[in-house]
């Protein structure tokens, strides 16, 4: 019986300390939509196929780089391509979608977020209206994405201690 306590008293504590946010972190409530990401691949395909390019495929690597980050700036309270630090956007995309051997490879990210509750027409709509980020969702070079919407309940930082939801989207082509 004691034995038994024990092991639950230790499970407790193992799972409180991987459920704990990040070390100055104010973010609660954080939860992944895995809904509106189909939607929104579903419409970034949609708007592709209108312009003739090719739909692109969620590939493993691009999404969990694209979780990683959405995740890492609703707790980190930042916006931005680069978590602080400043280690470029792509290095972190290299190590989870690397290229293979010496045929190219190419990334790309967009970012979105939001106060309120967002579509997936949303988010692609303001890509598309900002030249930098229509020019990677329209690229006919890539082939692979990875996308992840977020929420938290309360998100500090840039955030401004609001409801927040964060869509990141890596794009990606490797030889």
């Amino acid at each position: 019986m004691v034995l038994r306590r024990v092991s639950i008293l230790a499970l407790v504590l193992a799972l409180a300390i991987v459920a704990a946010p990040a070390s100055g972190a104010r973010s609660t409530g954080t939860q992944r939509l895995t809904a509106v990401e189909q939607g929104v691949v579903r419409e970034i395909n949609r708007v592709r196929a209108a312009r003739g390019l090719r739909p692109l495929v969620v590939v493993q690597g691009l999404q969990t780089a694209a979780v990683n980050h959405s995740r890492a700036m609703l707790q980190g309270g930042f916006f931005e391509h680069e978590a602080p630090g400043g280690r470029p956007f792509w290095e972190r995309i290299k190590r989870l979608y690397p290229p293979r051997g010496n045929d190219a490879w190419l990334v790309g990210e967009n970012l979105f977020a939001k106060s309120a509750e967002l579509s997936p027409q949303e988010a692609v709509a303001a890509w598309l209206e900002s030249p930098p980020h229509r020019d990677i969702l329209l690229s006919s070079q890539f082939r692979d994405i990875g996308i992840a919407v977020m929420r938290s309940s309360l998100a500090s930082g840039d955030f401004g201690n609001q409801a927040t939801w964060v869509v990141t989207a890596d794009f990606g082509a490797r030889g």
